[in-house]
């Protein structure tokens, strides 16, 4: 015969087996849930590095616009954007604007009057698993040609967007 001691303790043995099997239950969904959050937030720190480089690209002296020791927002000059090109041809300037940029490109199109594209920065991986990209609006000011500029200045304005894609390596 079962005594009611062993019963007791068969039905504590039951309730251990059956508390630990629900904790287990709990814990695979909140190793799912945490694992989804992470997740989550590293997408959005990964759009948010693409906002950074975008505004690190705005305060380069390599391409801003300056008329007169003023420095004007959001402005490139197509003269700096061509020659920053050129010297990203060189093994050392790649290295040091990788240090800055990573695994990016750096696009500006010229929206009005023309249609020009240029692609200041590129170095992609090989294989990624994402790439985030960022949009900003800009000027590009030309001082070889045109009449006047904003008023400020000799030479000619046109509408653009810098276009930052940052790129997830696997």
């Amino acid at each position: 015969m079962i005594k009611s001691a062993q019963v007791k303790m068969f039905e504590t043995i039951a309730v251990l087996i059956i508390f630990f099997f629900l904790m287990a239950i709990g814990l695979v969904f909140y190793y799912n849930y945490q694992t989804s959050s992470l997740q989550s937030e590293k997408e959005k720190l990964a759009q948010l590095y693409a906002f950074q480089i975008a505004t690190k690209t705005f305060s380069m002296p390599e391409l801003d616009c300056s008329v007169g020791g003023l420095r004007l927002a959001n402005c490139f000059d197509k003269i700096k954007i061509k020659e920053f090109r050129n010297m990203l041809n060189e093994d050392d300037a790649r290295l040091f604007y990788f240090k800055e940029f990573g695994f990016a490109t750096i696009k500006i199109q010229e929206i009005y009057p023309n249609n020009e594209e240029f692609i200041l920065y590129n170095i992609t991986p090989k294989s990624f698993k994402s790439k985030y990209t960022s949009f900003s609006p800009m000027i590009l000011f030309n001082s070889l040609n045109g009449e006047g500029c904003m008023n400020l200045v000799k030479g000619t304005c046109s509408f653009g967007i810098i276009e930052v894609s940052y790129y997830v390596e696997q």
